[in-house]
């Protein structure tokens, strides 16, 4: 009979971590779903900003060139810095700014995303609801010193005559 003990206990336990298992694999599968939409929605965002700066760029480019050959070969040899495009660089330097703080956003909400769904399958996988946040636990009253002794009395001081003093 020991042996039929052994194997339910077995079968209990198997079914059991089967089921968290199965719990884990639907809460990572949930997790993941808002992390995909973030990268998603991010991603596209930076394609608008790379985009709408490339064109940008690629006017002012297409307005120096075009600039260059009306000009012809010689004022170009004779002056080649006149010809250069100037007024892009600030475009450039604002899709790279915004670029850095877009990518910089999106993997903080990731790493939210991500650790939040990772506490989630750690649950299902132990059977325990996520650990919310504790408040400072309390310290216990502080005991109160013993009553201090009075001090010894000290002997009072000699008075000197002015005889002494000289």
């Amino acid at each position: 009979m020991a042996i039929q003990e052994y194997v339910n206990d077995a079968r209990s336990r198997v079914e059991t971590a089967g089921q968290r298992a199965q719990a884990a694999g639907k809460a990572a599968v949930e997790a993941a779903k808002p992390v995909l939409e973030l990268v998603k929605g991010n991603a596209q965002k930076l394609v608008e900003t790379e985009s709408q700066a490339a064109k940008d760029l690629l006017d002012v480019v297409v307005g120096s060139v075009n600039k260059a050959r009306d000009a012809g070969v010689q004022a170009v040899a004779n002056d080649p810095a006149a010809y250069l495009p100037t007024s892009g660089k600030d475009r450039a330097v604002a899709a790279y700014n915004d670029t850095v703080a877009l990518l910089t956003k999106a993997g903080e909400d990731v790493q939210a995303a991500v650790k939040k769904g990772v506490e989630a399958v750690r649950a299902e996988l132990t059977g325990k609801k996520a650990p919310a946040k504790k408040a400072a636990a309390k310290k216990p009253a502080a005991r109160k010193a013993p009553a201090k002794k009075p001090a010894a009395k000290k002997a009072p001081a000699k008075k000197t005559t002015a005889k002494a003093a000289a």
